[in-house]
């Protein structure tokens, strides 16, 4: 009895199986359709995964293969093999030293004049001044006795015969009045003269009247030539007075005042370079404690902002940035075409040749003057065209990057940009330990820098250049979109097959009925009825996956790499490329 119920119920499943191809019939318009439509699902999920995996294992293998910088900074003055070298150290360079160093050179270099000119104004203005009232009154003093001397002795020297001529008529009118006549008078005239000399009468006479005479004298000479005389030796002897006692005066106190004006005018500069280093020490956190030395491969990575003319009209329509051709930092992928190699060739950026309309073998016009586009190429630090770092978008159109030859690039009508890129020469592990890296190297490069009478025009490192991190940032939300995706995707499988089998239980409630009459159990009931929705999911995941593998992945490579500018890359067998008609452009 056992053996014939066990042979029924095996005869019994079959049924169970032969139905999954009639109902497979019966609704394959309903299969169908949720085939497709996870078929698509799941082939762009996957074709999403594989090919952003396959974009950006191709971006970090770009970054050994093209050299990609870690950074790069802009001085306003070209920088020599010297401070070079110094950068390259990854060290602080003494600012505060090197203030100091630079304002006593200033100070040295000028104050001699400066003080000189100060000094020898603020001297004269006084010393004109003293020197002129203690040469007025020693002069006056001075003058006063000599001109007493000299008065003195032009008179002493006719008074005397004067006297005598004068005396002795004196005494020869006293013997004329006792009675002697006119003979015997001139006869005694001398004796009597003798003997008024002899008894103290001549000189009585010569006192009294040498005296008033000499006062008389002195006055009418006085009034006559004292001023001439004065204003003739004040002349004459105030010059030469001046220039000795200025001579004397002045190197006494200038060699006084140096030395003390000197010292006033450096502890105001020691004063002012303190409070200047103190507020670049705060600024730029020059005495950080947790500044480590970052030793750095330093490259010319020169470049100029020329004016393209691409379809030769004579106007400008954008700008392109033009590179000489190098070996060392930020090579260029050669996409289609040649590296240029003679003085009117020029390769361009592929992505701005898409959008723009520019195939090789064309000619664009480069600040007026004529080039032939030989190749289109993909520099490895303009992943997207962004011209700035605070573009919020790049634009693919107005903005060009572009590779000459060094000799072309050396006679370019726009100036050099000293753009210098460095590589670290230990790699920082993550983001992380780059940002710290950057920030210590950006400390120890100003230190450098400033020391060497230059500034920075530009500091931008890796992680902060949209033209390097955007197209990778942007492939890895893509990413993450896909996960998303995916997650819906399973929402939207569970839902869809939960709706069809509840339509199908609901449909076959009595078929349901009957099958368990029959002795079916429930588990047996339930792998049936998913079956359906399984078998459609495996094929559909199937053929998804080598869509997505294939087709599909083609698709958004061909997306990604019109949409930025990627160097080629080979990943699961199949050489990815870019498509020279885009699937969309960036207008």
């Amino acid at each position: 009895m056992v053996r014939s119920v066990a042979v029924i119920k095996k005869k019994i499943k079959n049924p169970l199986i032969k139905r999954i191809p009639r109902e497979l019939l019966g609704d394959w318009k309903k299969y169908l359709v949720v085939a497709l439509f996870l078929i698509l699902t799941i082939g762009f999920v996957s074709s999403m995964y594989v090919a952003n995996e396959s974009m950006l294992i191709a971006a970090d293998e770009g970054v050994t293969k093209y050299k990609l910088e870690d950074g790069h900074f802009e001085l306003n003055k070209k920088a020599d093999e010297t401070l070079l070298t110094a950068i390259g150290t990854g060290t602080k360079a003494d600012v505060k030293q090197y203030y100091l160093d630079k304002a006593k050179k200033e100070l040295d270099e000028k104050f001699d004049d400066e003080f000189e000119k100060e000094f020898t104004d603020k001297f004269n203005a006084e010393f004109d001044d003293k020197f002129k009232d203690k040469f007025d009154t020693e002069f006056q003093a001075k003058f006063d006795e000599q001109f007493d001397a000299m008065v003195k002795q032009q008179f002493d020297a006719n008074f005397g015969d004067q006297f005598d001529t004068m005396f002795a008529a004196q005494v020869k009118q006293t013997l004329l009045a006792q009675g002697l006549d006119e003979a015997s008078a001139d006869a005694m005239l001398e004796s009597a003269v003798a003997q008024a000399k002899q008894d103290g009468t001549y000189q009585s006479a010569y006192d009294t009247a040498y005296e008033s005479a000499y006062d008389e004298a002195y006055a009418a000479t006085k009034q006559e030539n004292y001023q001439s005389a004065y204003d003739e030796a004040y002349e004459e002897a105030f010059q030469p007075a001046y220039d000795e006692a200025y001579d004397t005066a002045y190197q006494e106190a200038y060699d006084e005042a140096y030395p003390k004006a000197y010292d006033e005018a450096w502890d105001k500069i020691v004063d002012e370079v303190n409070e200047k280093y103190a507020d670049a020490e705060e600024k730029y956190e020059l005495n950080d404690p947790d500044f480590q030395t970052v030793p750095v491969k330093v490259y010319e990575n020169f470049f100029r902002n020329e004016e393209e003319d691409y379809n030769n009209d004579g106007e400008v329509d954008g700008t392109i940035r033009v590179y000489a051709q190098n070996d060392d930092v930020d090579l260029a992928c050669l996409l289609e075409g040649n590296f240029p190699e003679k003085s009117d060739e020029i390769a361009i950026d592929r992505m701005h040749a898409d959008n723009i309309g520019v195939k090789v073998g064309d000619t664009i016009s480069v600040s007026g003057q004529q080039f032939k586009v030989v190749g289109l190429i993909a520099y490895v630090n303009y992943a997207t065209l962004h011209e700035k770092a605070t573009d919020l978008m790049f634009d693919a159109i107005k903005f060009d990057v572009a590779m000459v030859t060094p000799e072309v690039f050396d006679n370019l009508q726009k100036s050099v940009h000293y753009s210098y890129a460095w590589n670290y020469e230990h790699e920082p592990a993550d983001e992380v330990e780059q940002k710290k890296l950057s920030d210590d190297f950006m400390k120890a490069l100003l230190t450098q820098v400033v020391c060497d009478d230059k500034e920075i025009e530009d500091y931008l490192p890796r992680y902060a250049n949209p033209a390097i991190n955007f197209a990778t940032e942007d492939m890895g939300s893509d990413k993450a979109m896909g996960g998303v995706l995916l997650d819906i995707l399973i929402v939207i499988i569970a839902f869809i097959f939960a709706v069809t089998i509840s339509n199908t239980i609901v449909k076959e409630a009595s078929t349901i009925g009957t099958l368990r009459a029959s002795g079916y159990t429930r588990g047996e009931l339930v792998r049936h009825y998913i079956s359906m929705p399984v078998i459609v999911t495996l094929l559909a995941a199937i053929i998804g996956n080598i869509l997505g593998y294939t087709v599909f992945k083609n698709v958004v490579v061909g997306m990604y790499y019109n949409s930025y500018s990627l160097p080629h890359t080979r990943r699961y067998g199949i050489r990815m490329r870019f498509s020279r008609q885009p699937l969309f452009r960036l207008h």
